[in-house]
């Protein structure tokens, strides 16, 4: 993760927390249960941000630094007890060749009022591998347009959904919120 990404996602764990303080009189994030969706410490990681939250699950297709468990999120299901009140996709989706069933399957892990925070690489950034590095041979990767990432949120019901693009970075960001079915 580099460090635009994580100041993206530092800046809406903040907006949460004072959210959260508004409505329980408390600014702590200990009542939520996080899932972070490409977890590997590749050049940092936003779990330190979860501080205190009740739990927090960390899901890569590799074992590795901060991966809790090796799977793609279209793996996790709410039947096998998996549901957050935050789910995060932190640079992962553009190694997602399908990404509506990667945000369609991050979307449901959360419940009802939960939010789902996306940072990605957008069509302006340099294609690179999951290690940051050069994309492998074979390796997959598929940048996301910022439109493209508002509509499929829409598609998959997600609601008050934020889209930010930074063309100079090449960085995508989104937070939505799951609303009532």
């Amino acid at each position: 993760m580099h460090e635009a990404a994580y100041q993206y996602v530092a800046q809406q764990v903040e907006q949460l927390r004072l959210h959260h303080a508004t409505k329980h009189g408390r600014a702590t994030l200990d009542q939520f249960d996080v899932i972070e969706v490409g977890s590997y410490n590749v050049n940092g990681s936003v779990r330190p941000l979860f501080a205190g939250a009740r739990s927090y699950l960390g899901i890569d297709m590799r074992p590795g630094p901060n991966v809790d468990r090796v799977c793609a999120v279209q793996m996790l299901t709410t039947e096998l007890g998996e549901s957050a009140d935050i789910v995060i996709s932190s640079e992962s989706l553009e190694h997602d060749l399908d990404h509506l069933g990667h945000l369609l399957s991050a979307y449901l892990l959360l419940r009802v009022g939960g939010y789902l925070l996306i940072t990605a690489a957008a069509p302006e950034r340099i294609p690179h591998g999951v290690n940051g590095d050069a994309l492998a041979l074979g390796e997959p990767y598929l940048a996301v347009h910022p439109m493209q990432l508002y509509d499929y949120l829409k598609i998959i019901g997600a609601e008050s959904v934020q889209i930010d693009h930074d063309p100079i970075a090449g960085d995508v960001y989104a937070v939505a919120r799951r609303g009532i079915p």
